[in-house]
């Protein structure tokens, strides 16, 4: 990071962030899954129906583990995981795995395609702002007129993370990055909208569409549902769309450097060995800890934590090791119904534990409204950012 930056903030999203926008979290991943493959009205076709179907099949058989030991097999990750593991010690053939993957991209396309239910944030421009502001067109002017603008809280935190609410001379000395679990590509398509390029941080990756001048740093750690991989020569391709958005042109897509049929997804299990990928992610990973080496604020958006993911628990350690700038981590959470008193919500006391006890009565603050209100409320306040905003 240049010299110049002073003021770092660091997000880093899970499910619960996608969860405004129609998102399914990982308990409930499978049901919309099948709720797609039973509706004879879905958008699967014969062959994507194939895929799902496989994935139920694979489940239904791991089920009579249930009679010996507890496993969620509910829960996408740790199917997932098993998929992995099972493909790699060659008692499930690589169709299983390639299957789950496809089950998972295109479960995010289906319950994400409705934008038009998602929450809407109303805010006010600093007089005469508007006027020359270059993402004017992205926003709506609201029913009160003046500098009164409506839009939707992924355009909104977009525009943020590009610096655009803010006053323009303190940019040189700011700057964002987003560290992110999740495969789709809501925050993706929201920084595009506002005309941000998402900075992915993949060596050689051959893109669809023009980059664009600006960047914000969105690190993917899981891969991404516009991400895909030639299983002929490792190729990485970012596709101008989601791959299963039109299913039929990425089967039959060709490598842009070897010429060969054969585009996988590049989605990583969220849990268990990351060694296969490591080549190919290490560039992404690189930058994560680079990112928390040098925050001033780190802001965690919907990240359950699940004591599975040993990997974020020593990546962020890595991080912070080597942070001496660092005075606040805050971890936003969605808390049905809010704690009641006397108690302590169970994201929160993971937290509690994880960190030092002086650095959590100083540093640390827990946020139980979820991100469509957080980020309605608390940018000027927690984060340091939007002076445009009144």
């Amino acid at each position: 990071m240049p010299g110049n930056i002073k003021d770092h903030n660091v997000y880093i999203l899970g499910a619960g962030f996608s969860k405004d926008a129609g998102a399914p979290l990982i308990h409930d991943f499978l049901d919309r899954a099948r709720g797609f493959f039973d509706d004879p009205d879905s958008e699967l076709d014969l062959h994507e129906r194939s895929q799902f179907e496989e994935v139920f099949r694979f489940k239904r058989e791991l089920a009579r583990a249930r009679e010996k030991f507890r496993i969620d097999l509910d829960n996408i990750e740790e199917l997932f995981g098993l998929v992995e593991m099972s493909q790699r010690l060659g008692s499930a053939p690589p169709a299983t795995r390639d299957a789950t993957v496809y089950l998972i991209a295109k479960t995010l396309q289906l319950a994400i395609k409705d934008t038009g239910n998602r929450p809407q944030v109303r805010i006010g421009l600093a007089t005469g702002y508007a006027s020359q502001a270059s993402f004017i067109n992205y926003v709506r002017r609201g029913p009160s007129g003046g500098d009164v603008f409506d839009t939707d809280v992924y355009t909104h935190f977009a525009v943020l993370l590009s610096g655009k609410y803010d006053d323009q001379s303190k940019l040189a000395s700011r700057s964002n990055a987003v560290i992110t679990f999740n495969y789709d590509l809501i925050l993706d398509d929201a920084l595009a909208r506002v005309g941000i390029k998402p900075g992915y941080e993949l060596t050689d990756a051959v893109f669809d569409e023009p980059s664009v001048e600006r960047t914000v740093p969105l690190l993917k750690l899981h891969g991404s549902t516009n991400w895909a991989i030639c299983e002929k020569c490792n190729q990485i391709h970012i596709l101008g769309q989601k791959a299963t958005t039109d299913p039929e042109m990425f089967r039959s897509r060709q490598c842009a450097k070897c010429q060969k049929p054969g585009l996988r997804l590049l989605l990583v299990p969220p849990s268990w060995d990351k060694s296969e990928y490591s080549e190919i992610m290490r560039p992404v990973w690189r930058k994560a800890v680079e990112a928390l080496k040098t925050a001033t604020r780190i802001c965690v958006i919907g990240y359950s934590m699940p004591e599975s993911d040993a990997f974020f628990k020593f990546l962020l350690a890595l991080g912070l090791a080597e942070n001496d700038r660092l005075y606040k981590l805050i971890v936003v959470d969605w808390v049905p119904g809010g704690t009641p008193p006397g108690q302590e919500n169970t994201i929160e006391a993971r937290w509690r534990e994880m960190l030092e006890g002086v650095f959590v009565g100083r540093r640390f603050e827990f946020v139980p409204r979820g991100f469509a209100e957080f980020i309605r409320s608390s940018i000027q306040y927690l984060l340091h950012r939007g002076e445009q905003i009144t």
